[in-house]
């Protein structure tokens, strides 16, 4: 449809080529600008307080006690 190919397609050419760059706008949107736009407002976003007792680079915020 988008090529153009076959008599009377001149009328369908226009329509064909706007949903394909419709489709990739959207496919380059979806993997790209929505993840970095994310990631930009989740790392400024306050931390829990749960997450700000844990000691740095710890992830488990229940440690096994020491046993002596």
């Amino acid at each position: 449809m988008a090529l153009g190919l076959g008599r009377g397609s001149e009328a369908n050419t226009p329509l064909g080529r706007a949903v394909i760059g419709g489709l990739l706008a959207g496919l380059v949107t979806t993997l790209f600008v929505v993840p970095a736009l994310f990631s930009l407002v989740v790392k400024d976003y306050p931390k829990s307080p749960e997450e700000e007792e844990l000691a740095p680079g710890t992830t488990d915020p229940m440690p096994d006690p020491e046993v002596p």
